[in-house]
């Protein structure tokens, strides 16, 4: 997805689990207006999603990638129920040896299982390598979570228009990457391997227990 304010050249490349509700719920009440926000679903970086952001200032926001692969079991599969939601996946998980409720180290020790026969879960916990591309050069601006509060003043100061962030999807329980078994942590950071090298200006994989 692309959302984009033409009036304002302001283009933003939203991630799941990188506080897109949120954000993409600030822009459309700040610019309501016709003609003021687009949002374009599609293939990740897509040649049409470049297109759309040409020459306007560009920006994501990024996450640390083992604290967004949480927070996407605790949201999604703890909150959610995103696994068990449907008899279809239900039948499928059990078919391939899964448990539709798992705990933390059966998800993540198998999450390709858990990507491969549930949509929900596979697009949150899409490696951000994939939302963003290879080359960070494409964008003028990235923030960290952590840093939603000078990203709306930012635009703000852009857009002439106030920009303030509430928070959206929240729910379920937090869970710390020290709360993994030791092969859980491995798999954990083999998966988030490439995100980290990345993003490795911004954030810093831990140590396995």
């Amino acid at each position: 997805m692309v959302v984009v304010l033409p009036r304002h050249g302001v283009a933003y490349f939203p991630m799941r689990k990188v506080a897109s509700t949120s954000v993409k719920a600030a822009l459309q009440e700040a610019f309501d207006g016709p003609g003021e926000y687009r949002a374009t679903a599609g293939v990740p970086m897509s040649a049409r999603q470049k297109r759309l952001a040409q020459g306007c200032h560009v920006f994501t926001i990024v996450r640390d990638p083992i604290s967004r692969l949480l927070s996407c079991y605790g949201n999604r599969v703890c909150h959610h129920r995103d696994l068990t939601a449907g008899l279809a996946d239900r039948m499928l998980l059990r078919l391939s040896g899964l448990d539709p409720d798992p705990d933390i180290d059966t998800f993540f020790l198998n999450l390709a299982g858990y990507r491969r026969i549930n949509d929900k879960v596979r697009r949150h916990s899409r490696p951000q390598i994939v939302s963003l591309g290879s080359d960070l050069g494409f964008f003028d601006a990235i923030y960290r979570i952590s840093e939603l509060d000078r990203l709306a003043q930012d635009l703000t100061d852009r857009t002439g228009r106030p920009v303030a962030f509430g928070r959206k999807q929240t729910g379920g329980p937090k869970f710390s990457f020290s709360d993994l078994s030791r092969p859980a942590q491995e798999a954990l950071l083999a998966f988030a391997a490439e995100d980290y090298a990345l993003l490795k200006d911004y954030f810093t994989p831990p140590r396995t227990s």
